[in-house]
């Protein structure tokens, strides 16, 4: 059975009754009035599927094309998705599942994640500059000489990103030191002073679990918040933990003071997400209870779909990592005559990890900078890169060994079949 098929049985057998909101479906050439506004692609029931709409079920599908170019893409089965979708989320709508607590819970985190991310760029990313002065300066705080003109626009890239970064932190900092100054931040001392955190325990009076134990701006921490906490962080003081969530909520607090998501851009992102999440709770409350999926058609699906249960090529490589351009030809060179690799990066690599064979480890793409994910496919087992630029340094790579992508096992991942098949 196909993912697509699948869904549409469920759809056959627990929706039929919804067939009739079908009449109310008109294409671009009957609805020139939402076309001209939204580039709509479809009408359902009154309520319009743009372009935009189009993209994200792209997106959700891991199929990240430019619609550009996206003559090679059945785009008719990805809008009729959209349809079937838009009749999902209508039907969870009118059975009231937006006031489901985990579906509003859902919507604030993700307005609070997303509106944290736009606070950081506003108040540390654009105030914060790389001037000409302080690249050269950089430069030669590390070289002990003048930059080259030359060699300084080789350089220049990563001694911003360098420079950028650690202003970033400093801003970051410094803005959350001004918040904390200007809101109000509460801790119950007492309370915290009678927790007793162990290396596999944490030790509290239950009578005090609904207590609240700290309170920033409307957001509350109880003791069975806190202790939820440190189970994750067993050896971390309680100071500290009490501490990271102040600063989360401070920051949580002042992005929600914004109301970004009451802005274009992030009002669709939240409205599209609301859907997927109203789409999905139709699925696992209504639909899934009423269905029986049986091993075989699952495994029919992973079958059908194993590109998705197919873990990335793995390559086990070996570097050497150095301060120059000069230094790095210089190892180039060494190789060339001969010297053994593991030998030079004993002696020559700046980066100590490099310098002990046991560290050599398998990483796959997605796991590498960008200039090593460039060229390690340029590479066979046993041969050596040329020069490559990695955040301000030099550093050469050897492959080891490559292993393919496998298939995993279907008992393995059973659980994710049966969640893509629903998706």
């Amino acid at each position: 059975m196909s993912k697509e098929q699948g869904v549409k049985s469920i759809n056959f057998c627990v929706l039929c009754y919804m067939l009739y909101a079908i009449s109310f479906l008109f294409f671009l050439g009957g609805c020139a009035s939402f076309s001209q506004k939204k580039n709509t692609l479809a009408v359902v029931n009154g309520e319009p599927i743009a372009e935009d709409d189009l993209k994200y079920s792209l997106q959700i599908a891991h199929r990240r094309e430019d619609l550009s170019s996206a003559g090679e893409l059945n785009l008719s089965k990805f809008i009729q998705k959209l349809v079937d979708d838009r009749l999902l989320i209508q039907e969870a709508r009118s059975m009231g599942m937006e006031e489901y607590p985990e579906v509003k819970q859902a919507i604030q985190a993700y307005i609070i994640r997303e509106s944290v991310t736009r606070l950081y760029q506003e108040e540390i990313i654009n105030k914060v500059t790389v001037s000409e002065d302080e690249i050269r300066n950089y430069y030669k705080s590390i070289r002990g000489k003048e930059a080259p003109d030359e060699e300084l626009e080789i350089l220049r890239k990563g001694i911003e990103k360098n420079i950028r970064k650690q202003k970033e932190k400093e801003r970051g900092d410094e803005y959350l030191k001004y918040l904390k100054e200007h809101q109000t931040i509460k801790v119950d001392e007492e309370i915290l002073s009678s927790i007793k955190l162990y290396e596999n325990n944490v030790e509290i009076d239950t009578t005090k679990e609904g207590r609240v134990l700290a309170e920033v701006n409307g957001f509350s921490l109880t003791v069975k918040d806190f202790v939820a906490i440190a189970k994750s962080y067993p050896k971390k003081p309680k100071e500290d933990i009490i501490n990271d969530w102040i600063d989360r909520k401070v920051i949580d607090s002042e992005a929600l003071k914004r109301h970004y998501e009451l802005k274009t851009d992030l009002k669709d992102m939240v409205s599209r997400y609301r859907g997927q999440l109203l789409k999905n709770t139709f699925i696992k409350r209504i639909i899934i209870p009423q269905v029986s999926i049986s091993e075989n058609m699952l495994k029919e699906y992973y079958s059908s779909h194993k590109d998705y249960f197919t873990t990335p090529p793995a390559f086990k490589i070996q570097y050497i990592t150095v301060k120059t351009k000069e230094d790095a030809e210089d190892v180039i060179n060494n190789l060339r005559n001969g010297a053994d690799f593991s030998w030079l990066a004993k002696k020559r690599s700046i980066d100590p990890s490099a310098q002990d064979d046991r560290n050599v480890k398998w990483l796959t793409k997605l796991e590498m900078q960008k200039p090593i994910k460039k060229v390690i496919e340029t590479l066979k087992p046993g041969e050596t890169s040329q020069v490559l630029e990695v955040d301000s340094q030099y550093r050469i790579i050897k492959l080891l060994d490559r292993k393919e992508g496998e298939v995993e096992d279907f008992a393995r991942v059973k659980n994710k079949v049966y969640k893509m098949a629903f998706e």
